[in-house]
């Protein structure tokens, strides 16, 4: 028997124990197979302590650790221990080093099941990611931002502030304007698809990550059916089967593997879900385990179709376009908390397939088992709407555009607040999101927060990688490639254990092609926000000389700090220091001649549930055009200019020198009176970067008016008007 058909077989029993109901799982709830963990890190000498909340029913704890990049777990643990122990330290650790624990419990009661009355012996888990002053990840590669071209104009702002956000984040945009495609069209899907791996083949490392902005092509592939030959619906409803909605399609670089020759299931309900040969919908459905994998971070934002809400689609994109940045820039803050409604129990569910595990294990992992607080049934909106949350996670029966007992899209579209960011949510039907109101994607639509949903359960996400730094659609990827490295729970004993084989560990959904992030993949988890630094000067005062790098700090202590530079803008950024910075200037020693763009990124070490690893911020730009040859090879203008200009803050001043020369910069009022000094010293030829804070001599800011920016240098002088905003 094949995997897929032995899988199946399983994932068959199961659906009829879902909603047939003839388990009868006593006094335990999804709580009772999450192992809710914490880490703290110690740096002299360098240990992390593990604590964990204690867990029903268990009668002991055993722990594996792995170095995060591993791909196994080791067949060994690194310690067991008793049922009274919460706390291990593991002391064989280095400085800097990531690594993962997973934590399950030997747990057992009584339960009648199957008819028969016996002991259930099973497994809860937990897993973090942890480590003692781990680097800053500020790297992370290129992003394709596919925008539905009529988003273009309408949108540029709100489009090109994204781009700039991700640029000062690590990130290396590349926008790309697609055709809007309001239903299906298999071509457009390939010839979406065929413009990412374009561009995955200029870099050297290829893209990382996938940003869908509005109407882009839909992919669907897959044969969902009830025959046993296939894959089952991972909801369980035998009326919603065939393709489903895949944007994974558009992050799995092996092209070979999507065919559309041999499904051929006319039966579902929806035209979507219908898959015949040669209808653009591909046969895939189930990723096998011979080195096929989701490579990129896909995620989709799509408010096409949601009549429920008053805003247009357009509108609503703004909105989420301007929350995202709200967030990003620490505009947004919320409670470090997670919030769960878990209207699945565990006694109308299979054992330990238990969703509601996805938001225990999840947040207290993340933010501390303190934090995670209980929605009670329909109080969903009502607790959304008090309070703020960084995650939540909700549950229950579903249709394409409601939650039983949690809320509907109607509910969401008329919410004043609903105050979260990072969202899961479960149930039947809407995991096809392409549907008209669907409450995963009405979810990313709501106000004034969220920003990312997934459907949880079948299967489990696993998001613990972002306690330190990782941004959600790694978790999403992670989720989409898992098979057991991650678990939701193991079965050992079972009263009626004919039907489970032995340490059976849940796996339905797993590595399916229905596993995807609504949202943007690169946002990170924002619990302490980090101020950027304002003010970048960048000087060279000597040919074949250093470049000296000043800029202003936050007024937060404790900063450090790292400086990258680039031949571009928006991407290839290198990081130039050696140690992290703790002043505010550094000194280039080894400039490269032409037009340099240097950032500067701040970041604290922050101790957090996850250990200790340092938070790193968003960077401020600037250029300059450095100087290496000899002064007489310059062919140079004097020139000056200012952006922005009306100023509201501040405004960069970018001068253009022609020979070394002592250069003079002062401000005037319009009507010629003295304001005050802003430079004074000798620079090398080239073009250099100079900010004005809007202070006048005495430092108080300028009023509202025209202002003069005199230079003088190389024997010549120039004026640069300045408009001073309220």
């Amino acid at each position: 028997m094949n995997i897929i058909t032995r899988y199946s077989a399983i994932a068959l029993s199961l659906i009829f124990i879902f909603f047939i109901g003839s388990s009868n799982l006593q006094s335990q709830v999804a709580k009772d197979f999450s192992v809710m963990l914490g880490a703290e890190a110690q740096v002299a000498p360098p240990t992390i302590t593990l604590t964990w909340e204690p867990v029903e029913f268990a009668t002991g704890y055993t722990i594996f650790r792995k170095l995060k990049t591993a791909t196994a777990w080791p067949p060994i643990p690194s310690a067991q221990l008793t049922a009274d122990d919460l706390s291990w330290t593991d002391e064989s650790v280095q400085e800097a080093v990531e690594y993962e624990y997973r934590v399950q419990s030997a747990s057992e009661t009584e339960i009648t099941s199957g008819g028969k009355t016996g002991p259930f012996k099973f497994a809860a888990t937990g897993y973090i990611v942890a480590g003692v002053a781990l680097p800053p990840k500020d790297i992370f590669g290129t992003i394709v931002i596919l925008i539905d071209e009529t988003m273009r104009d309408p949108l540029d702002k709100e489009i090109n502030t994204l781009v700039n956000d991700l640029i000062i984040e690590g990130w290396n945009p590349i926008k790309k304007y697609v055709p809007r495609v309001e239903e299906f069209d298999g071509e457009k899907v390939k010839e979406n698809k065929a413009l990412i791996l374009k561009e995955n083949g200029k870099y050297i490392n290829g893209i990382s990550a996938v940003l869908i902005l509005g109407r882009v092509a839909v992919p669907y592939t897959g044969n969902y059916v009830t025959n046993g030959t296939d894959v089952y619906p991972p909801d369980g409803h035998p009326d919603h089967g065939g393709a489903w909605p895949a944007d994974m399609y558009y992050g799995f670089l092996d092209e070979s593997v999507f065919t559309d020759t041999k499904v051929n299931n006319p039966v579902p309900s929806r035209d979507r879900n219908k898959n015949i040969p040669g209808d653009g919908k591909f046969d895939f459905s189930w990723m096998s385990m011979l080195n096929q994998a989701v490579t990129l971070q896909v995620g989709r934002v799509d408010f096409y179709n949601l009549p429920l809400f008053e805003e247009t689609e357009t509108e609503l994109l703004r909105n989420y376009l301007n929350k995202n940045h709200a967030y990003r820039t620490g505009q947004i803050i919320v409670n470090p908390k997670g919030i769960i409604s878990d209207n699945f129990p565990p006694r109308s569910f299979s054992y330990t397939e238990c969703t509601g595990a996805n938001g225990w294990r999840n947040f207290s992992a993340l933010i501390g088992a303190e934090g995670v607080e209980v929605s009670a049934k329909n109080e969903w909106l009502a607790d959304l709407n008090e309070d703020t949350y960084l995650f939540g996670f909700g549950c229950g029966g579903g249709s394409f555009s409601s939650i039983g007992g949690v809320c509907n899209t109607a509910g969401y579209a008329a919410a004043e607040n609903v105050n979260a960011i990072f969202m899961l949510h479960f149930g039947s039907y809407f995991g096809d999101w392409d549907s008209q109101n669907n409450i995963l994607r009405a979810t990313l639509a709501t106000k004034p927060s969220v920003l990312t949903c997934g459907w949880a359960g079948r299967p489990h996400w696993y998001l613990h990688h972002m306690g330190t730094g990782e941004p959600i659609g790694y978790s999403a990827r992670l989720s989409q490639n898992n098979w057991d490295t991650y678990t939701a729970g193991y079965y050992t004993t079972k009263p009626d254990q004919v039907q489970y084989p032995p340490n059976y560990s849940y796996k339905f959904g797993n590595r399916q092609i229905h596993i995807g992030l609504l949202g943007d993949p690169t946002l990170r988890m924002n619990l302490n926000h980090v101020d950027k630094p304002s003010l970048l000067t960048l000087t060279q005062p000597e040919v074949e000389g250093e470049v000296i790098i000043n800029w202003t700090e936050p007024e937060e202590d404790g900063l450090f700090y790292n400086v990258y530079r680039s031949r571009f803008p928006n991407a290839g950024y290198t990081q130039i220091n050696d140690d992290y910075i703790s002043a505010a200037e550094f000194e280039d020693t080894d400039p490269i001649a032409g037009n340099i763009y240097y950032m500067v990124r701040p970041m604290r070490l922050d101790n957090t549930n996850s250990g200790s690893y340092y938070n790193i911020g968003q960077g401020v730009i600037g250029t300059i055009t450095t100087t290496s040859d000899v002064e007489d090879d310059i062919d140079l203008d004097l020139a000056i200019s200012a952006t922005p200009n009306p100023a509201i803050t501040h405004t960069d001043i970018s001068l253009t020198i022609p020979t070394v020369s002592p250069v003079n910069m002062a401000i005037y009022d319009i009507n010629g009176n003295f304001v005050r000094d802003l430079y004074n010293a000798q620079l090398a030829p080239g073009t250099h970067l100079i900010p004005w804070n809007l202070l006048d001599s005495n430092g108080n800011r300028v009023a509202p008016a025209v202002y003069l920016i005199k230079i003088t240098a190389s024997g010549m002088s120039t004026v640069q008007k300045v408009v001073v905003m309220p």
